[in-house]
């Protein structure tokens, strides 16, 4: 996430507790985009809710969910049915380098109504992240001749 922050010239805060989100609560209002990052493998949540819940509150926040497609299907549908109570407007899809079959994408598509708005197609950002459009029309296009 400091990496995309870094590339994309914005601040980057580490924010790992309740704590920390007061300590910086004053400074997001001078902001327009506010990208929070959960750890992968949360064993605790109630921390995370409660960042969460507060980041998500606002009426202009716009809420991104990151969904990696190297996950199992089931896993994917608990991560985006658990984070779906934040308010989650678009998807982001990660890693659909790393997969062998289209399987996941196809799964997110026909099982959820939110927008995908960029698949990342590699490590080397910001060039490997495209719009969705570009990858599923080339997809669509291949399989439906």
């Amino acid at each position: 996430m400091k990496t995309f922050a870094e590339i994309m010239q914005i601040p980057f805060f580490m924010i790992k507790d309740e704590k920390d989100l007061i300590m910086y609560k004053d400074s997001f209002d001078e902001f327009e985009h506010i990208l929070f990052d959960t750890p992968g493998n949360i064993k605790d949540l109630s921390d995370v809710e409660k960042i969460l819940t507060f980041i998500t509150a606002s009426p202009e926040a716009e809420n991104i969910l990151t969904v990696p497609l190297t996950k199992k299907e089931s896993l994917i549908d608990k991560d985006i049915n658990y984070f779906s109570k934040f308010r989650i407007h678009h998807l982001i899809l990660t890693r659909i380098d790393e997969i062998d079959t289209k399987i996941p994408l196809y799964f997110i598509l026909s099982n959820y109504d939110y927008k995908i708005s960029y698949i990342t197609n590699g490590l080397n950002v910001p060039k490997d992240i495209v719009e969705s459009f570009q990858v599923l029309n080339g997809i669509f296009e291949v399989e439906s001749r």
